[in-house]
């Protein structure tokens, strides 16, 4: 009876340090998950090593947050974008075809003439997507308004598409007197040009035209 008593004893030692070091470890968690103003740090298993999608998710977090900063917030002007000598920037002086919009052209990619795709307005609120696109084939530009205070635009052309799109709609966007739409960083400029992209290449009335060129 000694030696069951004896280890009845022990084992309820064991039990209440077992308790101690659970509610050590939790207290220590809870510390390490506080901020000095108060909040909670995000749970870590939330963004483990081992989730990719985890990481996906965090890495998009990141990537909004960094998008969001504007060093000129303070100052910008929303109704003072810059204004460009030309709208048609990314054009050069070859001309828009005058065909592409109308009928399509049969001549595509080997066409004389820029093809250009018109302002999507509403489309981009149905689509909303960014197309996966070849960064090498965005146009950034770049230019200060009256105040001094840059601003980003973007276009794209792919070379074997022969097609170039403009910047438009989008988060913080500014459009100005020449129809061309602005950012407070070239990130944003960027992601509108691939939403553009996205809504052109994916809208049953655009893609039947561009099918037609090829008759």
């Amino acid at each position: 009876q000694k030696h069951a008593v004896d280890d009845l004893n022990s084992f309820s030692g064991q039990i209440s340090e077992g308790q101690k070091k659970d509610d050590h470890t939790r207290e220590r968690r809870t510390r390490k998950r506080s901020f000095d103003d108060g909040s909670q740090k995000p749970d870590s298993d939330k963004f483990s090593l081992n989730d990719p999608l985890a990481i996906e998710k965090l890495a998009d977090e990141v990537s909004t947050i960094l998008k969001s900063t504007d060093q000129y917030a303070s100052q910008r002007n929303y109704n003072n974008p810059p204004i460009l000598a030309r709208s048609d920037w990314a054009e050069g002086d070859a001309g828009k075809c005058p065909y592409f919009n109308r009928q399509g052209c049969h001549f595509k990619e080997k066409c004389n003439h820029y093809h250009v795709q018109p302002p999507l307005g509403s489309l981009l609120d149905q689509y909303g997507q960014e197309e996966q696109i070849d960064d090498r084939c965005i146009i950034q530009k770049s230019l200060a308004n009256s105040d001094g205070i840059p601003w980003y635009t973007a276009a794209y052309c792919q070379p074997d598409e022969n097609i170039i799109y403009y910047a438009e709609g989008g988060p913080n966007s500014v459009e100005s007197s020449q129809q061309l739409y602005w950012y407070p960083s070239q990130h944003l400029a960027n992601d509108a040009i691939r939403r553009v992209v996205y809504a052109a290449r994916h809208d049953p009335q655009i893609v039947a035209l561009r099918e037609k060129s090829t008759g």
